[in-house]
């Protein structure tokens, strides 16, 4: 299995009508990690048609300059915020851009900073997401649980709670979505970076550093799904044992496991999870909560259809014996394609 995540280079089609325009424009913050006390800037830059990279700094961009409008004739920004649904956030009434060519987004959108994920748009730059980062077991949808006892605090107590649960930090990433081929097809999976950011950060990780190479669909399951992403699914006696040599912490959300959901495979510890990922087959509700589903194939499933024809040896799934003709899988990076919403 070779598994590369792509940058994503094209506009919301839904949302600004520009898909598949070459990129000359980018869009760069200028810490791509941003603390609490500290302003979310970020650049605005026109050059060359290039994609964005994780960590990269303006200095990286070859021949950018410096936008010179950004701002419409509505003196409105000329840039979007959305939320990961893709509803419009309204800027900060009477927030003006000006001439800075550097923007202070925390001014614009004063919103952006208390929670959830939002996608940063601008002509036919490659977006970016913004994402709000919790520590574990802190997040809104842990706060949600103590709604009843909130009502009876008093101010401070109340807002003592609400700190500890506010965001710890906010986590700038290119908008990316993934390539998956197949033998038997070509899927593509958008990214759900509201539910699973983390895991998220570690598949694109290891796609980049081609950890994914060479690598099998080790276990198919018709009407169930199919799993990959095991470092030693090519090794006899070994598949379904291999990972990256850590774990990644759940995270376990209200996605569903329907047909074309990517998520993680884990043994009985809900925080075992690493490389291995499985492709949904079939909706199955028994998952929901109880696995971290982290994006969905929005194109190509036809190509799962024939992964779960493969003969396999028993019940549970492995695939005997050579197993490239029918499950070797690769991905490649393709940057004019727009496939959220």
């Amino acid at each position: 299995m070779a598994v590369r995540r792509m940058a994503w280079a094209g506009t919301v089609a839904a949302m600004l009508g520009m898909a598949g325009m070459a990129q000359a424009d980018s869009i760069l913050p200028a810490a791509w990690y941003v603390k609490p006390d500290q302003t979310l800037t970020v650049g605005f830059y026109s050059g060359p048609s290039q994609a964005v990279h994780r960590g990269e700094t303006a200095a990286g961009l070859k021949e950018a300059k410096p936008a010179e409008a950004l701002t419409g004739a509505d003196g409105a920004p000329a840039f979007t915020l959305y939320t990961m649904a893709g509803k419009k956030v309204d800027p900060k009434q009477g927030a003006a851009v000006g001439d800075a060519t550097k923007v202070d987004l925390d001014a614009i959108y004063p919103a952006l900073r208390a929670g959830g994920t939002y996608i940063l748009v601008w002509k036919d730059a490659q977006p970016l997401v913004l994402e709000n980062l919790y520590n574990p077991g802190q997040g809104a949808t842990d706060l949600a649980k103590f709604k009843d006892e909130l009502g009876g605090l008093g101010d401070v107590e109340r807002n003592k709670i609400l700190l500890r649960f506010a965001p710890t930090v906010l986590h700038v990433v290119p908008l990316e979505y993934a390539d998956i081929k197949t033998e038997k097809g070509e899927m593509k999976a958008t990214f759900a970076y509201d539910k699973a950011p983390h895991t998220i950060d570690n598949y694109v990780t290891l796609a980049d550093q081609n950890f994914y190479d060479g690598g099998v669909f080790h276990r198919i399951m018709k009407g169930f799904m199919v799993q990959g992403g095991d470092s030693t699914g090519n090794v006899e006696g070994r598949a379904g044992t291999g990972g990256p040599g850590y774990q990644v912490m759940a995270e376990f959300s209200d996605k569903q496991h329907e047909r074309g959901v990517l998520s993680m495979a884990r043994s009985s510890d809900a925080n075992s999870a690493g490389s291995q990922f499985f492709i949904m087959d079939r909706k199955n509700s028994q998952l929901d909560g109880s696995y971290t589903a982290f994006g969905q194939v929005i194109s190509g499933m036809e190509a799962v259809d024939e992964l779960v024809k493969t003969p396999v040896s028993d019940s549970p799934g492995p695939v005997p014996g050579p197993r490239s003709a029918e499950s070797r899988v690769g991905k490649e990076c393709r940057s004019r394609w727009s496939p959220y919403h």
